[in-house]
């Protein structure tokens, strides 16, 4: 009697911010008793069984076939979702997909889907798809009620060291009466907020899974498939990693100097392996060695040993790191150092903890966080501290406040010229000019 025939899925597994996920899952986890996704991923294709006379090679090879012109998947993970699933309520981290997700998906319905027996919903009408990021399924209404409150209170933030501003290590400490009356849960439990994930997220294999292991993985950069072993390899992320930050220009191979400009930078970290996690980086957090010198030549491809260069704080951090003149000696330009919350004044001369500059016709305030500008201030603040952890209201550039974020996520982990950034505002004014 044969067997049943195996089930596989097609996933896109998260790497980047996979930590972050991880952490708030886990948070639901303990304060709700539920059982949350262990590995986050989006479902790109499946459940699903082979059809006769269609096995493991050729759909390897198809697969290969579909996503020879992708590189990387973009997307966007923005806030948490709730629907109603096959098996019950379902809490999910909403996401905005990219153009090469939506393409991708059509093509595996109209190419994948007549060699499989699926039982995925969206696998035969792309109308039915949903791209999300499970956080708990099969809920109970009660239950699911009970998480919904917890991820969509409005967040109360703490002006605080960076590791306590975090969203995973708020904790909720004033309540309104619309709380009391509306989620008695937090007021009883006094749960640890979650505020919503708003980052984006770039996906570069893809993974089929055969019943709960993993069958291969495809690198899209490398262009090759791995085995479960090479899959979960850490020298084989390495790799991948590698091949993915020279790909979106996270790290340079080749010196790009601009002569006579004046750069902007903040938040290195140096020698902080949490960071990886807390911030998504595109690093190995076992491979710390790995960032630094990264970032160290990123710096010094991008500035000539006489440009000046406006450091907006947190040089380096963690037992793992070396003494900040260690690093300071390896950096290029003429550096003026605006004071982060983890510098050491006594480890490093000549800090401040503003400084203000007139460039062309507009005005500059450089300080490490943008929380601690009078609310009055008329000019543009660069600032750091806020990392990639608050990018609805510190983008790169927030063009209603004024500020702009030099934190090494948020520029691509290399310094900016004061100039680009100038470019931007000034063409910005001017579009807005045109359209009033």
């Amino acid at each position: 009697m044969a067997g049943k025939p195996p089930s596989y899925l097609i996933e896109l597994r998260i790497r980047l911010t996979k930590f972050q996920i991880k952490k708030l899952n886990k948070q639901v986890a303990h304060d709700h008793k539920v059982k949350t996704e262990n590995i986050p991923h989006v479902t790109l294709f499946g459940p699903f069984t082979l059809k006769p006379g269609y096995n493991e090679h050729a759909m390897k090879s198809e697969i290969e076939k579909l996503v020879s012109n992708y590189e990387l998947i973009p997307f966007l993970i923005y806030g948490f979702e709730r629907r109603t699933g096959l098996h019950g309520e379902v809490i999910a981290y909403h996401i905005v997909p990219g153009k090469q997700l939506t393409e991708l998906k059509k093509l595996f319905i109209k190419s994948f889907y007549a060699n499989v027996n699926s039982k995925g919903i969206a696998d035969g009408d792309f109308l039915k798809n949903w791209f999300h990021i499970t956080m708990a399924n099969g809920l109970t209404k009660f239950k699911a009620d009970q998480i919904w409150d917890h991820v969509t209170v409005d967040a109360v933030y703490e002006n605080s060291d960076y590791e306590q501003e975090t969203a995973l290590n708020q904790v909720v400490r004033t309540m309104k009466n619309f709380f009391s009356e509306h989620f008695s849960i937090l007021k009883k439990k006094e749960l640890k907020k979650i505020n919503p994930l708003f980052i984006d997220e770039d996906v570069f294999r893809i993974t089929i899974t055969k019943g709960k292991k993993i069958l291969a993985e495809y690198d899209l950069l490398q262009k090759k498939w791995l085995s479960q072993k090479l899959a979960l390899s850490s020298e084989e992320w390495d790799n991948s990693l590698r091949y993915y930050r020279r790909k979106s220009g996270f790290e340079l191979t080749k010196p790009d100097n601009k002569q006579g400009e004046i750069f902007i930078i903040g938040d290195t970290h140096f020698g902080h392996q949490k960071i990886i996690e807390y911030c998504a980086r595109p690093f190995n957090p076992d491979n710390i060695p790995e960032m630094d010198q990264v970032l160290i030549n990123n710096w010094n491809f991008t500035v000539s040993r006489g440009d000046k260069v406006i450091f907006l704080g947190d040089l380096k951090y963690g037992y793992k790191s070396k003494t900040p003149q260690y690093y300071l000696d390896k950096l290029n330009g003429n550096i003026h150092f605006i004071k982060g919350n983890h510098d050491d004044e006594s480890l490093i001369s000549g800090m401040r903890e503003t400084f203000e500059l007139a460039y062309k016709d507009l005005k500059f305030l450089f300080i490490h966080d943008p929380n601690q500008v009078d609310p009055n201030y008329e000019g543009w603040v660069i600032h750091g501290h806020v990392h990639n952890n608050h990018l609805q209201a510190y983008p790169f550039i927030n063009f209603a406040k004024k500020t702009v974020n030099v934190g090494v996520e948020a520029i691509g982990y290399k310094p900016v010229p004061l100039s680009s950034i100038y470019d931007l505002i000034i063409s910005r004014s001017e579009d807005m000019t045109v359209l009033r």
